[in-house]
């Protein structure tokens, strides 16, 4: 029977601990600079830190008040995470590639600035060379060229991930083999997508952090006790980026006040034959004149006050659309962007005041079709469902008022107008009776 060697199992425990300790407060110092250089020479970004902290037996790395600039513009500081631990990845040191299995930030303060073509200062961190060759001289990148509001962007980018377009991409979806002719035989590797970008983030989660948010146009919201986690994030100076899951959550503040929170998740995959978008969004009591600028452009109404409670979940399989959602307006005032515009048969100034009478507003329906050409699946039935009564109970107004302002017109005039004037009356009564009727309802006689 072996007796196990205690005392060569402590001195080799040991030397563990002092080489552990040596690199962290010994070579540390010395390698903290050139780890620096080589993750903005890798990804093409401009950071700093106060304090790293190298574990070579744990291949993790610790870090103190990083700091991360804006890359045409070193003056300006987009993100200043307190604290941040990574552990980098052996098999990606193996294929000549930086791969960070995990980064952790913590307590961090995250400036999101809008620009002058709709995007934010944080996406000049993920764009390609090329992109960033010719930003300073056309101000915008193609993507997002004539996109306004948030959702229009996203919207505008989830079309691209689904178009046809996107089997053209230098950086393939799918896994592909290369063959390499040998003195004696052949060298086959099958490469993944993930394989194709230099440098890697296999999770980043971020934690009890702040992210203030201010658009073009000036508009500041804050958003507290921020949470955000993203899988397979891939940086190539070449290709952009690209990631497989990215998850949000926090609750939004406007000047102190508290206007809601949200939580939604996001996953993309793509193989030879199918390309999948899941998106799911929750949004609890979230102050509309608040968060304008996500929405402001891509719906047809204003609301001067409100707040919006929303479950939607969407599913994107080749393009085509699956989408359950579900809204409750509380509060609220909306108003017609176009007077002249019509849904189904009514005016849109008819349905807004129609819907200002319900308090809470409830709807649910579902968007079908494809990306481009989305189907909102019962959306005018249910809609004109819900505001019936109120448009039953106007019509008696309208009709009264409809009435009167005829009589108005034709007051004072002579015996031989009488019949002119009654014809008139007549037209005025049937039209709003047959807007009634489509309710199914009928006059009073």
């Amino acid at each position: 029977m072996k007796i196990l060697n205690i005392k060569g199992i402590i001195i080799l425990v040991a030397i563990f601990v002092v080489i552990q300790l040596a690199s962290a407060f010994i070579i540390s110092p010395i390698l903290a600079p050139i780890i620096i250089e080589n993750i903005n020479k890798t990804a093409g970004t401009k950071i700093s830190a106060d304090k790293i902290t190298v574990w070579p037996l744990t291949l993790s790395v610790s870090l103190k008040n990083l700091k991360v600039f804006d890359p045409d513009n070193e003056k300006v500081r987009i993100a200043l995470v307190k604290d941040a631990s990574l552990r980098i990845s052996p098999l990606g040191l193996l294929s000549k590639r930086l791969v960070i299995a995990r980064l952790g930030i913590y307590n961090a303060v995250i400036n999101l600035k809008g620009e002058s073509d709709g995007s934010f200062n944080v996406q000049k961190l993920t764009r390609p060379k090329e992109a960033k060759a010719t930003a300073k001289k056309t101000g915008m990148l193609d993507r997002f060229k004539g996109k306004k509001d948030l959702f229009g962007r996203i919207y505008d980018g989830i079309k691209q991930k689904t178009s046809e377009k996107e089997k053209d991409k230098k950086v393939p979806q799918k896994v592909e083999r290369e063959v390499q002719d040998l003195p004696h035989g052949r060298l086959v590797k099958f490469i993944k997508p993930s394989d194709r970008y230099i440098f890697e983030i296999k999770k980043l989660v971020i934690k009890k952090s702040k992210i203030d948010v201010e658009t073009e146009k000036k508009e500041r919201i804050t958003i507290e006790n921020a949470g955000v986690y993203i899988e397979n994030l891939g940086l190539d100076p070449a290709a952009g980026a690209r990631f497989s899951k990215l998850g949000a959550k926090g609750t939004i503040k406007k000047n102190g006040k508290l206007s809601g929170s949200f939580d939604l998740d996001y996953s993309q995959s793509f193989s030879q034959r199918k390309e999948a978008v899941s998106f799911i969004l929750s949004a609890k009591d979230v102050d509309l004149t608040a968060v304008k600028f996500v929405y402001g452009d891509s719906v047809p109404v204003n609301f001067e006050k409100g707040t919006i409670s929303i479950n939607s979940r969407t599913n994107i399989v080749n393009g085509n659309l699956d989408s359950n959602n579900s809204i409750v307006l509380k509060d609220h005032t909306v108003l017609p962007k176009n007077k002249a515009q019509v849904v189904g048969f009514l005016p849109l100034p008819v349905i807004c005041d129609a819907i200002n009478k319900i308090n809470p507003f409830k709807i649910k329906f579902k968007i079908t079709g494809t990306v481009t050409n989305p189907e909102f699946k019962g959306f005018e039935q249910v809609l004109l469902e819900l505001i019936k009564p109120y448009v039953a109970n106007l019509q008696e107004n309208l009709k009264q008022e409809g009435l009167k302002k005829v009589g108005d017109i034709f007051q004072g005039k002579t015996d031989s107008t009488t019949k002119k004037d009654s014809s008139e009356k007549d037209t005025t009564s049937n039209a709003l009776q047959s807007i009634t009727s489509l309710f199914g309802s009928k006059d009073k006689k």
